[in-house]
């Protein structure tokens, strides 16, 4: 995961200071990685019993 642009959309959010690797821990260990789309969208994706769940993050920053 790509904690430090990650810890930039925690930010927007009103996520601040320890609560950030918590967060970070916590999204981990519910299975979900970052990825970034050929479109330069990054998404928090993971695969589930469903098929594949992507949770739009942020437009990627050059």
């Amino acid at each position: 995961m790509k904690t430090s642009s990650f810890n930039v959309h925690l930010s927007n959010l009103g996520i601040y200071g320890d609560n950030r690797g918590g967060t970070l821990d916590c999204l981990t260990y519910l299975g979900y990685i970052e990825r970034t789309k050929p479109s330069g969208v990054v998404y928090l994706w993971k695969i589930t019993p469903a098929g594949e769940d992507f949770l739009k993050r942020t437009e990627a920053k050059a």
